[in-house]
């Protein structure tokens, strides 16, 4: 038995030309049946083409004119019922209904969640001569496309400008059809001259977005988010050309062969999720973030020198000077699907989600060295996964011996967890170990921020950050809240250098009343190696000389406890938190008060 034959646009084209000329054989009409039941992609183009022919350019309806060579009795009263039909009701359940009765092998999976059918350009109409099979398999064709897409009704028509912020998005050229579809955008801003209200994108037309997001549904279902600043040109309702910029894609399932051509190579996606980027001097990278694409630096002509490169997950490809070179793929590169959802829903105030979106924002930053957020996903593994980017260690849930591995409990949001510290009894503690690595060794500027929660308000303090050598007691950084030390009330402390018995690398914030209110509480501290800040939800609460610079060691770093210190440390017992911690961030330089407020704005939970 022969393979059902692929979809290639080259020969799909070539295939239409026979057809609309009268010159197709009983097997090529047999093969444009199977195509367009097979694949979205060649229904898609064939609406488009028949778009281009005026198929449905008449106002009186959408195959008015169609049937003028037919006899009367001929002319399909029926199927013409269903066209009236679906365009007066506009309900997508109502066309879904039709696409089922006359394409029964309709996929589920082409119901896509996109709610507006891509327009189609309407050139002046010309008479052509058309046979009748054409037409009952256009019409089989517009109808899946319609129940896949949804057709909004005048009833129910949204501006298009609110889907996007008040966007302004690219105005249509009338003479070239319409490939896609922009669904929702933040922040979008785009050059002079690309203005107006529509949201379709059209073939052979180029566009810059000066800057923020947008999301992209081309023909063929594949979601494409664009990252200003970048300038691309749809070419096809399955491809575009991306001149410079940022991209990153997700096909549906079981789709391929969208293709992205960049000044030095064309990528091809083979099913999954890629980000795809092209810089004027910086040179083009691909990276096949879920799934497998393509790449390809041949050339037109597949001139020398040129290689097609097959990329799995988690790879990627740079044009450099020397070639094609395959490099591990950076994920946090790109905008994807789930962060894109996030900035949108921020935009609204949903407090979850804007720490979400600030989330992506700290694990890009290259001086953040720890980004700890305890989410589900942590509780789910065991661990505390280290979302930086910089490749750090993950944190364990104690280490089997003195350090016992803390609960998971109720976090900041309803989508986090925390984890619960104190005395585990039988000498031990409950803490988090990292194991030590250079990324976490830190000297002159530092910044920590941690969301704690006392167990007991009138029982808040304990160690929250430790790295320190016992012997010989070499402190990286330590931070702690004190209970009575110095004035009576709770205060902040930090430690580094020489942690010796007159306790010379120890510096206090002024005793606080915010410590000792019950419920989440935001603590950060920055440091430029001279002057410490201390700051609690947001404020700055109090400067105070750091009289040693930090040493660096070979300690592990430790979370909601600290090492024991021989008898000759101020701490010559492990000193535990007292209550829960739900997330922690370290960083090689000092915050502005200016970031340590937006930090705490931007990551409060509901409650």
């Amino acid at each position: 038995m022969n393979e059902p034959r692929r979809f290639d646009s080259r020969d799909f084209d070539a295939l239409l030309d026979a057809v609309v000329e009268g010159s197709a054989s009983a097997e090529q009409m047999a093969v444009l049946n199977d195509l367009l039941r097979r694949e979205p992609c060649a229904r898609a183009r064939y609406i488009a083409y028949l778009d281009l022919h005026a198929f449905l350019a008449d106002p009186a309806g959408p195959l008015s004119g169609a049937f003028d060579d037919e006899p009367a009795d001929d002319r399909g009263d029926i199927l013409s019922e269903v066209i009236d039909q679906a365009l007066a009701e506009r309900r997508k359940h109502e066309l879904e209904e039709e696409a089922s009765r006359m394409l029964a092998e309709q996929q589920a999976r082409e119901a896509h969640d996109q709610r507006y059918l891509l327009r189609r350009s309407q050139p002046p109409p010309r008479e052509i001569v058309v046979p009748k099979a054409v037409l009952w398999l256009g019409l089989a064709a517009l109808i899946g496309v319609v129940a896949w897409l949804g057709w909004p009704g005048d009833e129910d028509a949204t501006d298009p400008t609110a889907l996007q912020g008040g966007a302004e998005v690219p105005a249509v050229n009338s003479t070239v059809s319409n490939v896609a579809v922009i669904r929702n955008s933040v922040g979008a801003r785009w050059a002079p001259g690309v203005n107006g209200s529509t949201q379709h994108l059209q073939a052979g037309a180029e566009v810059t977005l000066r800057s923020g997001l947008v999301e992209v549904v081309f023909g063929n279902g594949t979601t494409v988010i664009f990252e200003g600043p970048v300038t691309f040109e749809p070419t096809g309702p399955d491809g575009l050309r991306l001149v410079t910029g940022r991209l990153s894609g997700a096909a549906p399932d079981g789709a391929t062969g969208f293709h992205i051509d960049l000044p030095e190579m064309a990528v091809s996606n083979h099913g999954g999720d890629f980000g795809v980027f092209a810089g004027a001097e910086s040179g083009s990278h691909a990276v096949a973030l879920a799934g497998e694409i393509t790449v390809d630096t041949r050339g037109d002509s597949g001139a020398a020198g040129g290689a097609v490169t097959r990329l799995s997950s988690g790879s990627g490809a740079v044009v450099r000077a020397g070639g094609l070179e395959v490099v591990r793929g950076d994920a946090l590169a790109f905008v994807e699907r789930d962060e894109f959802e996030a900035r949108a829903s921020s935009a609204g105030g949903d407090r979850y989600a804007r720490w979400l979106a600030l989330g992506y924002e700290l694990r890009r930053d290259p001086d953040v060295v720890a980004y700890f957020v305890f989410d589900q996903d942590d509780a789910e593994r065991g661990v505390l996964t280290n979302r930086a980017a910089g490749g750090g260690p993950d944190g364990r849930l104690g280490n089997g011996a003195e350090i016992a591995a803390p609960r998971w409990t109720a976090g900041r949001f309803d989508q986090t967890r925390a984890l619960r510290f104190g005395d585990a009894g039988n000498g031990r503690t409950y803490g988090v170990v990292v194991p030590d690595h250079s990324t976490i060794d830190l000297d002159d500027e530092m910044t920590f921020a941690i969301w704690v929660r006392p167990v007991n308000p009138n029982r808040f303090y304990g160690t929250l950050l430790s790295k320190r050598d016992v012997p010989p007691r070499r402190m990286n950084y330590q931070l702690a809240v004190m209970h009575g030390w110095h004035q009576g009330g709770q205060e902040l402390q930090f430690g580094a250098g020489e942690d010796d018995a007159a306790v010379r690398g120890f510096v206090y914030s002024q005793a606080s009343g915010e410590l000792a209110d019950a419920g989440w509480v935001h603590i950060a501290l920055t440091t430029d190696g001279r002057t410490v800040r201390y700051y609690i939800n947001g404020e700055r609460v109090h400067s105070a000389r750091q009289p040693l610079p930090a040493l660096t060691n070979s300690a592990d770093l430790l979370i909601g406890t600290s090492a024991a210190g021989g008898g000759q440390s101020h701490f010559n017992t492990a000193v535990p938190f007292l209550g829960d911690i739900s997330e922690v961030l370290i960083a090689g330089r000092a915050f502005s008060s200016n970031d340590i407020r937006a930090l705490y704005n931007n990551s409060r939970g509901g409650g």
